[in-house]
C-alpha cells in the first residue's frame, strides 16, 4: 500500500528556486566575513610592515585601524543561516545531531540549534526571529506545537487537518510558514506492514498523537482506541479524524488484539512520569512503537522485545520528521544512506 504524505501539507521546496536562494543568502552571509578577513589582513600587514622600520608610525596605524579593526571583527562574527529547535524543556533534544551532521555531510555553511522558549517568550520569539533574514526556521517541541499555529502562516490548513505544527520554514516570499512533518515521519519506519482493518492502540492525544492519528487515518486501519487521561479530549479527536473505535482512560488495559500499539506520549520520557501502561499478550506479528527517544530503550519497549515483538523506537520518527523539514530548510534533501553513522552518533 503506497501512500503520499506531504511533508509539510505545502508546496515542494524543490518547485523551484529553493537551491537558488539558500545560495543566495550563503553568499550574503559570507560576504561580510569575507570583507572583515581583508580588513584584517590589510592592517596586519601593514602593522607588520611599521614595526621594521618605524615604531611612530606603527602606534599611529593602529591607533587609526582600531575602529576598522572591531568593525571587521564584527563581521566575522556575523550569523550564519540557521535554525533552531524550541521548546521547553528543550535540553533533552538531539535535533541539533541531526541536522548538523547533515550539514556537515554536505559541506553546507549553516548552523542548527537548540534554543528553550517558554510560553510566555513565544510570541517575542517568532517576532525577532521574522527580522532576522539568516534565520530559515525552527522545528517545535512540547509544549508549543499547538500554539505557534497562531503565530505563524497557515498556508496548507494544517489547523484544519493535524491541527498542531511541528515545523515553521520561510518560503521565498519571506514569510513564516508552519507545516507538520511528524505524520511522514511517523510512518515511514512501519510503511512495509500492512494494517488495514487491524485493531490500533495510541496512547496520548498531544501533538505528536495527532499527526499519528492523521497518518493512521490514511492506512485505513480497523477501530483505533485511544488511551488519555481526559477521556473527553480523546474522543474528540478520535472523531476529528474519522477514525471508529473508543477513548478509554490511560489506566485502561490495552486491547489484547491490538496490531498496533503506540506511545505517542512523553509518558516515559526522561524527566517525565513512567508510562501506566502494562503489555497485554500480544499477537506475534503485532508492532509496537514508542515515539520517545530519551531514553531510546523506553521500558514499554524493553517488554515488547522480550516478548519476541517487532518495535519501533523513537529516533525513527526523530530522524524521519526530521529529514522532511531539512529539505525544507535547505532546499536540499538530507544523505539518509548515512543513517547507521547518524545513529551511531545520536546514541554516542
Amino acid at each position: 500500500m503506497a501512500i503520499l504524505f506531504s511533508p509539510m501539507l505545502y508546496d515542494s521546496p524543490n518547485a523551484g528556486g529553493w537551491p537558488l536562494t539558500v545560495l543566495f543568502v550563503g553568499l550574503m552571509s559570507a560576504l561580510p566575513c569575507l570583507i572583515g578577513a581583508l580588513v584584517l589582513g590589510i592592517v596586519a600587514a601593514l602593522a607588520k610592515f611599521a614595526a621594521k622600520r618605524r615604531p611612530l608610525l606603527l602606534a599611529a596605524i593602529l591607533a587609526l585601524a582600531a575602529p576598522v579593526v572591531l568593525i571587521g571583527v564584527g563581521a566575522l562574527t556575523i550569523d550564519l543561516v540557521c535554525d533552531d529547535v524550541i521548546g521547553d524543556p528543550i535540553a533533552q533534544s538531539k535535533s541539533p545531531i541531526i541536522h548538523r551532521f547533515w550539514l556537515d555531510q554536505l559541506g553546507l555553511d549553516a548552523d542548527y540549534r537548540k534554543t528553550l522558549v517558554t510560553t510566555d517568550d513565544l510570541p517575542r520569539f517568532f517576532a525577532e526571529r521574522r527580522d532576522d533574514p539568516a534565520w530559515r526556521g525552527c522545528n517545535i517541541t512540547m509544549p508549543h506545537k499547538l500554539a505557534a499555529l497562531d503565530h505563524v502562516e497557515d498556508r496548507g490548513d494544517v489547523r484544519g487537518g493535524i491541527g498542531a505544527i511541528n515545523t515553521v520554514f520561510r518560503p521565498e516570499d519571506g514569510a513564516l510558514v508552519g507545516t507538520n512533518t511528524d505524520a511522514g515521519g511517523f510512518y515511514a519506519p512501519i510503511a512495509g506492514f500492512d494494517f488495514a482493518d487491524r485493531p490500533v492502540t495510541v496512547i496520548g492525544a498531544g501533538g505528536a498523537a495527532r499527526a499519528v492519528l492523521f497518518a493512521l487515518a490514511r492506512m485505513n486501519v480497523g477501530p483505533v482506541t485511544l488511551l488519555n487521561r481526559n477521556v473527553l479530549k480523546a474522543g474528540v479527536l478520535l472523531s476529528s479524524f474519522g477514525l471508529k473505535g473508543q477513548a478509554l482512560p490511560l489506566t485502561a488495559p490495552v486491547p489484547p488484539d491490538t496490531a498496533l500499539l503506540v506511545n505517542a506520549s512523553t509518558l516515559g520520557m526522561t524527566g517525565q512520569p513512567p508510562l501506566p501502561v502494562d503489555l497485554p499478550d500480544l499477537d506475534d506479528d503485532s508492532v509496537v512503537y514508542d515515539i520517545v527517544y530519551s531514553p531510546l530503550e523506553t521500558p514499554l519497549l524493553a517488554a515488547a522485545r522480550a516478548r519476541g515483538l517487532e518495535t519501533v523506537d523513537g529516533l525513527e520518527m526523530l530522524i524521519g520528521q526530521a529529514a522532511l523539514a531539512f529539505e525544507l530548510f535547505f532546499g536540499v534533501a538530507p544523505p539518509r544512506d548515512r543513517d547507521e553513522e547518524l545513529r551511531e552518533a545520536l546514541l554516542a
